[in-house]
């Protein structure tokens, strides 16, 4: 088999692979799957679909005459998000360079599509023109809870990429603290904890930093239920590394040994 010219790949559908043999180009439909092994997604060809000649372009066969040969794309709002975030999408790279793409098209089509759920992103990735200028990326529910699963694993790095948002190091931050109510029996943070008015609600707790002068955020940790802030203010407050620094706090976070620590640094 020889290589396909550029040209002829550039006419192919997505989720999709050129095969050249015997000098046709035969197109072949591709699933994507993630590997527990290897710990990387991978591409499964499927059935031909059609061929694509020289001047014509792609033409499907029965395999392939599932849909229209045309499709519609949401492009507005895509295009919106990626000339407004290139330097979020550089930092992305840097921090996360194996798995840059997808953090960066995830967080996208999260803020595409109000209330997505893993269960219909590979549907909302479909129908944006992320699909098209950002493709050969596989997204299903199954692929995604096991990348999510995964980049929660990479403490230092998020550490590293909410840290740039910090403009210098003589500035203002805000620590705030923050629960979330969830029932769910396979979250480990999901804990019992102080909550006025939901005593018996099982939680989860955020810890959230903001720098002053910019409201970006430049921290966040993720603590058991239990924990309450001023428990987990310190850890949070070395894990940032802030020096030189005025930090705004409310009296959820109030401690004699937390003042002496601010006090010290």
């Amino acid at each position: 088999m020889s290589l396909v010219p550029d040209h002829i790949k550039a006419m192919k559908p997505p989720s999709s692979e050129v095969q050249k043999i015997k000098g046709h180009y035969y197109v072949y439909a591709v699933k994507g799957r993630y590997d527990k092994e290897t710990k990387k997604s991978v591409s499964e060809r499927q059935g031909c679909i059609g061929q694509i000649y020289e001047g014509v372009g792609y033409v499907p066969n029965k395999k392939g005459q599932g849909g229209s040969l045309s499709a519609t794309r949401e492009y507005g709002a895509t295009r919106t998000i990626l000339v407004l975030t290139k330097d979020l999408y550089e930092k992305i790279r840097r921090h996360f360079p194996s798995d840059f793409l997808r953090i960066y098209i995830l967080a996208a089509l999260k803020l595409m599509e109000k209330g997505l759920t893993t269960r219909r992103v590979d549907w909302a990735y479909e129908r944006s023109a992320l699909s098209l200028l950002l493709p050969e990326v596989h997204l299903s529910k199954n692929t995604v809870t096991e990348f999510v699963e995964r980049l929660s694993l990479l403490r230092g790095s998020m550490v590293a990429f909410m840290r740039e948002f910090q403009t210098s190091e003589n500035h203002s931050t805000i620590f705030d603290g923050t629960s979330m109510l969830s029932d769910s029996t396979d979250n480990p943070y999901c804990e019992k904890g102080y909550n006025p008015g939901k005593k018996n609600k099982t939680q989860v707790r955020l810890i959230y930093a903001f720098e002053r002068e910019t409201r970006r955020p430049t921290y966040c940790n993720v603590v058991p239920g239990s924990i309450t802030d001023v428990t987990a203010f310190i850890a949070s407050f070395e894990e940032l590394g802030l020096k030189n620094s005025v930090v705004i706090v409310d009296n959820g976070f109030f401690k004699d040994a937390n003042i002496r620590k601010l006090l010290a640094a």
